[in-house]
């Protein structure tokens, strides 16, 4: 790194820098993670860009109206105390598949119905990793970045109450 080279003497000179360089990646850590909150709070969605029912852009979402649909069904299907098989099995005869092209997995139908984005509510924070650990905890509710009206909504929010009070 340096193009020069040391003896077995100068060991202390490698403990040295690798001290040097941890606190760098350290502090570097700290810096984009306080980017990144910052992007979060100005309402910059992070994550994963395959929501389905969204189209994912430059750290904005938008209504994709075909998939809007679809979600639409799930939630008045849901609200009409239809379980997630019958839901499931409802959008496969009508030959409608997840981004995999298989039919909806109960798991991904549940979340779906949980998810306060498709109300409008831009949730983010909710995880944080710990640099020394390198564990992910759950953060909790009062200290996640929570934006009412931060993205479009595909339902109304009465409808995705109803919906997460079954």
């Amino acid at each position: 790194l340096d193009n020069c080279f040391y003896t077995a003497e100068d060991k202390f000179i490698g403990g040295i820098k690798a001290m040097m360089a941890e606190e760098y990646s350290r502090d570097l850590s700290k810096k984009i993670k306080s980017s990144a909150v910052r992007s979060q709070r100005n309402g910059v969605v992070f994550g994963n860009n395959s929501m389905y029912g969204y189209n994912q852009a430059n750290g904005k979402l938008t209504i994709n109206e075909e998939q809007a649909g679809i979600v639409r069904l799930v939630f008045n299907m849901y609200a009409n105390n239809n379980g997630f098989r019958l839901i499931r099995n409802e959008l496969s005869s009508r030959g409608i598949t997840s981004y995999t092209g298989t039919d909806f997995s109960l798991t991904t139908l549940k979340r779906m119905i949980k998810n306060p984005k498709y109300k409008g509510v831009l949730t983010s924070g909710k995880t944080n990793k710990n640099f020394e650990t390198k564990k992910t905890t759950q953060v909790p509710v009062d200290e996640q970045i929570v934006i009412p009206g931060g993205v479009p909504a595909i339902v109304d929010a009465d409808l995705w109450d109803r919906c997460n009070v079954i």
